[in-house]
């Protein structure tokens, strides 16, 4: 067996599966923690070994053979990151079952919907309230012949058995042999694309594929075993998986499971994480947090300032040493004062929150990733972060740009296809292994840049064309605008559907004197529309907002309008809003009077 100096990683003489590597880290270090969790009952953070988490394994993966699972069947678990994850996709992976996670924030159609597309034969759920909300449904999922709750049922449903009662109480060998041996080729799990343009597609997952997508990450990043991972994201999406999870379990890490996103600053403070993984609006919220007195502004102004240029003069070094001490230190300790990487994947940050992250000391950097590709793609070392981009490819990735500007990958980490979805998966991986990914890019000086989804290339009616995802992160980079959705397909102008932030927007109407109720009258609309105009200055005329239409209601999963993973369904928000919309270009100037002005060169084609 290959140890690596100091951090003890396992490699690939270790594991070619997911279970050989929780057996390699278990034989390394099995007394050092593993995963911590929040009691409830005795308000403490409780840690446990690699040995004793291995133990719960073999009574989980005996469980499973007594319920008749063999290599081959479906396993669904729809749970929030716990302990409980984690044993259940290491006992069902290390017997040959193929794991479905989902998300605990999906509708209950939608899982149903997942559920009767993968047929799996087992489901376990938190509790017998969860229950409650598929069994409605539950002929759509009739293969599921057993669901299993984590908290003791109340004992009045026959269809419903509790952990407790369905566990073994048989002491198991914690490593039995595998039987038959697993292949790198073996099917681990289906993972389901977010669905912002239509049904989620299951994308089939081997072990070699998520192996490979973790080894790549530790290659970018390496891990050390003194690590400590704060795991807020869902374990049912692919990049907190094999970005987070898996690379933790391969370098020794300890993986603390957040409490919730709400109680996320209290737990950063508490936990005091050396890596944490996250989206866009995690950071974004960060940022405005700090922006909150005007005393915190001008530093940060200074920062940004001082930050990207040298520093000669004896005032500029003093204004550093207070810059540090009043304001980098207080930040750091708001990410629980020892952070040493932070990753932002799932969608672009935008440069300029990235530049002023890294000016305060947040050693953010971007990746770029996909369902299909078991995660990530790119992205870059701390040392070398460049905001705007995506970094750089991972080790084994190829890539090249098609003429119509969308990113081909190709690369061992590469989906075997979509569940149950052959013409899909023709159209998506051609001949030569090249994975359409749907996204446009470019490639700036060895680094990925992401431009938005070929799909959702807006060509207004001068025959101009843009990628609205650039402008719509500019928008919700104010802490005014939550969220944001940019139309203008086959229009003369472009207009924008909004979301205010309920104490922001209470503020600014206070401050200019509107209704607080009301976002929509025309003084307003305009006020909103010049709030805007300065976050997006530097795009060309016709990618500037003419109309605008502001809601003081979220766009949630209940309504249809997000995905489980919060990405907006542009055409679902589009549908909704028809009629709004419509009203929005009533009395337009014509598309010749439109194009009578010259227009700069364009931003992406």
């Amino acid at each position: 067996m290959s140890l690596d100096s100091g951090n003890s990683i396992v490699d690939n003489v270790d594991a070619q599966t997911i279970p050989e590597m929780f057996d390699a880290r278990v034989r390394r270090s099995p007394d050092r923690v593993a995963y911590s969790q929040f009691d409830k009952s005795v308000s403490r953070w409780e840690d446990i070994s690699w040995r004793d988490v291995a133990q719960r394994v073999a009574r989980w993966r005996a469980s499973l053979e007594a319920a008749g699972l063999k290599t081959g069947d479906r396993a669904a678990i729809l749970l929030d990151n716990c302990l409980e994850w984690v044993c259940f996709d290491q006992a069902a992976l290390s017997l040959g079952l193929m794991v479905v996670p989902l998300y605990r924030t999906d509708s209950a159609e939608n899982s149903a919907y997942l559920l009767s597309d993968s047929t799996p034969r087992l489901l376990l759920v938190p509790s017998e309230e969860e229950w409650r909300r598929l069994r409605p449904l539950r002929d759509r999922f009739a293969s599921v012949g057993c669901v299993v709750s984590v908290q003791t049922p109340s004992g009045g449903s026959s269809d419903i058995i509790g952990l407790d009662d369905w566990l073994t109480d048989a002491d198991v060998p914690a490593k039995p042999p595998v039987t038959p041996p697993l292949a790198s080729d073996t099917l681990a799990s289906i993972s389901y694309t977010s669905g912002t343009t239509g049904r989620p597609k299951g994308v089939m997952l081997s072990h070699g594929n998520l192996i490979s997508a973790t080894r790549a990450v530790l290659k970018r990043n390496r891990g050390q075993s003194d690590d400590v991972f704060l795991a807020f994201l869902p374990m049912a999406h692919i990049f907190e998986r094999t970005v987070e999870y898996y690379p933790a379990m391969a370098s020794g890490a300890r993986l603390v499971f957040a409490r919730a996103v709400a109680s996320l600053p209290e737990d950063l403070i508490s936990v005091r994480p050396t890596i944490m993984i996250g989206v866009p609006r995690i950071y974004e919220r960060s940022w405005n947090a700090i922006q909150e007195t005007a005393f915190g502004r001008f530093l940060l102004d200074r920062a940004l300032t001082l930050g990207h240029r040298p520093i000669h003069s004896l005032v500029e070094r003093l204004q550093l040493w207070l810059i540090d001490r009043l304001l980098c230190r207080r930040i750091s300790e708001r990410f629980g004062g020892r952070l040493r990487l932070a990753v932002c994947g799932s969608a672009p940050l935008s440069p300029e929150l990235a530049l002023g992250l890294r000016a305060v000391g947040v050693p953010i950097v971007e990746g770029y990733g996909l369902a299909e590709a078991a995660g990530p793609i790119s992205g870059d070392e701390v040392s070398s972060y460049a905001p705007g981009s995506a970094g750089r490819l991972l080790d084994g990735v190829e890539a090249r740009i098609a003429k119509d500007g969308e990113l081909l990958v190709r690369a061992p980490s590469v989906m075997q296809g979509y569940w149950n979805r052959p013409e899909d998966t023709a159209r998506t991986i051609d001949g030569n292994g090249w994975l359409h990914t749907g996204d446009l890019a470019a490639v700036r000086e060895d680094r990925l840049v992401i431009l938005g989804r070929v799909h959702d290339v807006i060509v207004t009616a001068t025959a101009e064309k843009l990628s609205p995802h650039d402008l719509e992160m500019r928008i919700v980079s104010d802490p005014l605008f939550e969220q944001a959705v940019v139309v203008g397909n086959a229009r003369p102008f472009l207009v924008a559907l909004v979301v205010l932030e309920p104490a922001q927007w209470q503020a600014f109407a206070a401050a200019n004197n509107l209704d607080p109720i009301d976002p929509n009258d025309a003084r307003a609309e305009g006020l909103l529309i010049d709030k805007i105009g300065p976050l997006i200055r530097d795009f060309p005329s016709y990618a500037q907002i003419r109309r605008l239409f502001a809601s003081l209601e979220p766009w949630t999963l209940e309504d249809g309008l997000v995905t489980a993973t919060l990405k907006t369904k542009r055409k679902s928000v589009e549908k909704k809003h028809a009629d709004v919309i419509a009203s929005l270009y009533e009395g337009h100037v014509s598309p010749q009077a439109a194009a009578a002005s010259p227009a700069p060169e364009q931003r992406c084609a």
